[in-house]
C-alpha cells in the first residue's frame, strides 16, 4: 500500500512538474539565477556595457569621511559605499568593510532614470516627436489598443493604468510605490515572465483600466501613479526602436561613456535578448558618481547632454514648492527638497533609487552629488544632510590645520 502510494505521488509530482515547465519554460533558468545578486559576478546572461578609464573625476586634498551620524545611518542600514562630489571633485569615497572601489554593485532600478534621461535626449534629438506622442505611434503593434492611445509620458511617469501584476504598495517620501524587485515573486506570473523572457512574451497583459479607447484619459496628467516594471521595459522598446540598435549601446554613447565610467555588465531577459531597461547594470558605485556628475553639470562644456528646458525637467528645478514637498515623479526620477528649519543645506533634489536602498541624489544649485548602495533603505533626506555636515566638518578641521 505504502509502495503504491509512493508511486502514484511520484508520478503525480513529475506530471506537475512538466505541465509547469510547458507553461513556463524559463523556470528552471528562474529558480537558479534567483533574486538578482547584489553584488558581481552573477548568476544570469549579460550584455557588455561599454565604457571610459573610469577616472574622470579629481579628487580633493582630502577626502572627508562620513560624521558620526552618517556612519550610523550607513551601517545601520547596511550600507556598502557611500560617495559625494562637490563642485565637481570627489569629497567622500566610503565603503564597507569587503567593498572596495572595484567592486561592481547591482543597480537594481536606478537603471530606469538612465532610462528617463535617454527619453529626453531622443526627444532633444528628434527621434521621438515629444512626451506625448502617442505610444502606438512608436510601438505600431500596440497601435489598436488602448495602451497604443497613451501618451508616452504616461509611461515614462507610471501612471499608464496598465493592469500587469497588481499588489500591494509600499510608502516611500509621499508617492506610493511598489518595489516589484523585492516583492515577493510569482513563479508563473507576468512580472516572472517578462523577467525570463522578455516584453513580447507578455504583450497580452499591456491593457489599461478603461478598455474602452475612445474614453481614454490622452493627457499627462491622466492615470493613477502605480510602479510597474513593465512600464519602463516599454520605454526601453521605445529607444531601441528610436536608435535601431541596442539599448546597452544607448546609453554607452549618451551617458555612460561621455561621463567617463568605466566598463560595466546589464542583465539581459535571456541569452541573446535585450538588456533589461527597468534593472541590474553592476557597476562600481564610482561609475554612478561619474555619471551623477555628467548629469549635475548637464553634459560637457560645449557639449550640452539636454537642452536646458528639457535638462530642467529632468531635474525638477521648476516644479512648486508643495509638489517637490510631497514628492514628485516623472521620466522615472524622483524629485523631493531639503526644508528642514536650521539645516545649512537647503533647496530642491533628485534622486535615482533601486531596490534595497541604492540610491543616486543630485542637487545641481548646490553643485552636489551623492551616491549610496547598500542591503536597506537609508533615511532620504537625513542621508543628504549629513553628507553635508561631515563635508563641512571636515574642511573646517582641515583649515585650522593648514593655520
Amino acid at each position: 500500500m505504502k509502495r503504491k502510494w509512493f508511486y502514484r505521488s511520484a508520478m503525480l509530482a513529475v506530471a506537475v512538474a512538466a505541465t509547469a515547465f510547458v507553461y513556463a519554460p524559463y523556470l528552471p533558468r528562474l529558480l537558479w539565477e534567483g533574486y538578482p545578486s547584489a553584488l558581481w559576478p552573477a548568476p544570469g546572461s549579460y550584455a557588455p556595457l561599454a565604457g571610459g578609464t573610469g577616472d574622470s573625476l579629481p579628487a580633493p586634498a582630502q577626502s572627508f569621511m562620513p560624521n558620526e551620524q552618517l556612519a550610523g545611518l550607513f551601517g545601520g542600514a547596511g550600507g556598502r559605499a557611500i560617495l559625494a562630489a562637490h563642485d565637481g571633485k570627489i569629497v567622500m569615497e566610503h565603503h564597507a568593510p569587503g567593498v572596495a572601489r572595484e567592486t561592481r554593485l547591482n543597480s537594481y532600478s536606478l537603471a530606469k532614470s538612465l532610462i528617463g534621461a535617454l527619453t529626453l535626449k531622443a526627444i532633444a534629438e528628434g527621434r521621438i516627436p515629444s512626451r506625448e506622442a502617442a505610444l502606438g505611434t512608436l510601438l505600431p503593434e500596440l497601435s489598436n489598443t488602448g495602451t497604443g492611445d497613451l501618451p508616452l509620458c504616461r509611461i515614462l511617469d507610471m501612471r499608464s493604468d496598465i493592469q500587469f501584476e497588481p499588489g500591494g504598495k509600499k510608502q516611500a517620501s509621499g508617492l506610493d510605490v511598489k518595489d516589484l524587485e523585492a516583492t515577493k515573486l510569482n513563479l508563473f506570473g507576468p512580472m516572472a515572465r517578462l523577467h525570463m523572457q522578455g516584453l513580447k512574451s507578455v504583450e497580452d497583459r499591456l491593457v489599461t483600466l478603461d478598455r474602452d479607447a475612445s474614453s481614454i484619459d490622452e493627457t499627462c496628467d491622466g492615470g493613477s501613479y502605480s510602479y510597474q516594471n513593465v512600464n519602463t521595459a516599454l520605454v526601453g522598446e521605445v529607444l531601441e526602436r528610436a536608435y535601431g540598435k541596442p539599448l546597452q549601446e544607448v546609453l554607452s554613447e549618451k551617458i555612460w561613456m561621455p561621463a567617463g565610467a568605466a566598463p560595466a555588465e546589464w542583465r539581459r531577459y535571456g541569452h541573446d535578448l535585450p538588456v533589461t531597461p527597468y534593472c541590474c547594470i553592476y557597476a562600481r558605485p564610482l561609475d554612478w558618481l561619474l555619471v551623477a556628475q555628467y548629469l549635475l553639470d548637464n553634459g560637457k562644456p560645449g557639449q550640452p547632454f539636454l537642452p536646458e528646458p528639457l535638462w530642467r525637467e529632468l531635474l525638477g528645478l521648476d516644479l512648486a514648492g508643495p509638489t517637490l514637498h510631497a514628492g514628485h515623479y516623472a521620466n522615472f526620477v524622483y524629485h523631493n527638497v531639503l526644508d528642514r528649519p536650521g539645516e545649512q543645506l537647503q533647496g530642491p533634489f533628485a534622486y535615482f533609487f533601486g531596490s534595497r536602498g541604492q540610491a543616486v541624489y543630485l542637487m545641481p544649485r548646490e553643485r552636489l552629488a551623492v551616491v549610496r548602495f547598500g542591503d536597506g533603505v537609508q533615511l532620504l533626506h537625513s542621508t543628504l544632510y549629513e553628507v553635508a555636515r561631515s563635508i563641512s566638518a571636515a574642511a573646517a578641521t582641515a583649515r585650522e590645520m593648514d593655520k
